[in-house]
């Protein structure tokens, strides 16, 4: 799984931990799932914990529900979809 971020802006260094996530996960045979271009969190500060950067209660809740099918798939031995929306980094 890789970073989200709540703002519009996600700091530029979050698009190549994704996308190094997303590599290895890959190479792992792994399933992927992308918070950051998926927008999980975007435009919903009420889910992110006072320190300003970790999901609070709420925003686990709505990973668990983001997650939980896909382990369901996993388990019954359907590979999931890959991510609904495929978000590249913004061009300078």
């Amino acid at each position: 799984m890789g970073p989200a971020w709540v703002l519009p802006d996600p700091d530029p260094r979050m698009w190549g931990v994704r996308d190094i996530l997303r590599t290895e996960a890959a190479a792992a045979g792994a399933a992927f799932l992308d918070p950051l271009g998926d927008g999980w969190f975007l435009g919903h500060p009420e889910l992110i914990g006072q320190n300003g950067d970790h999901p609070n209660d709420a925003g686990h809740v709505l990973m668990a529900e983001k997650i939980a099918p896909v382990i369901s798939q996993l388990l019954a031995g359907v590979q999931p979809p890959p991510p609904t929306t495929f978000v590249t980094q913004p061009k300078p």
